[in-house]
């Protein structure tokens, strides 16, 4: 059985903004206050379930609404008594307040695997979890733009090679101007 760290392993590798955490963390606040509500202790499992399966069809999020949907298809519903969904939430609550979002601009695009274990590394150097928000910028030619609030690194080919022409062409106007 999966513990609730677990689940929101799960649901944060998911999200590439914190914006659509954000959004993730709101639908789950929302739905604690539903799911405490509709989940009587006598009532049927199975009428819970259809409350719980009904409720969730109203989530805005599509990360969540998706994986809450599965765990129900599963009959995975011991996430949804309260105590446990409590739980869920405000460790939900606490990692997304930990967590930092880093720009990475890169050449080609990523395999989720390649994106993951990127995310674990920055996540593991930063003692926090990071969302990676990624774009393709072919321009680049190749390497990577990391950024970081107001830190930029800048890893490129491009960089470079503009950083060598410059170079280069301050030479070749040095070297005429010694003529």
């Amino acid at each position: 059985m999966k513990t609730i760290k677990d689940h929101i392993d799960i649901i944060l590798s998911s999200f590439h903004s914190k914006r659509d955490l954000d959004e993730a963390v709101f639908c789950v606040c929302s739905f604690a206050e539903l799911v405490d509500y509709k989940s009587v202790g006598g009532d049927q499992s199975q009428k819970r379930k259809l409350l719980i399966a009904s409720e969730i069809k109203n989530i805005q999020s599509v990360t969540i609404r998706d994986y809450f949907t599965k765990l129900v298809k599963a009959n995975e519903m011991w996430l949804f008594e309260p105590s446990h969904f409590a739980d869920f939430n405000s460790a939900l609550k606490n990692i997304a307040s930990e967590t930092s979002v880093i720009d990475l601009k890169i050449a080609v695009d990523l395999k989720d695997d390649d994106i993951q274990e990127i995310a674990d590394y920055f996540s593991a150097k930063q003692q926090h979890k990071v969302i990676l928000n990624i774009s393709v910028d072919k321009s680049l030619i190749g390497g990577a733009i990391i950024k970081k609030d107001n830190y930029i690194m800048d890893f490129s080919l491009k960089n470079k090679l503009s950083t060598l022409s410059t170079q280069w062409k301050k030479s070749i106007k040095t070297s005429k101007d010694n003529e």
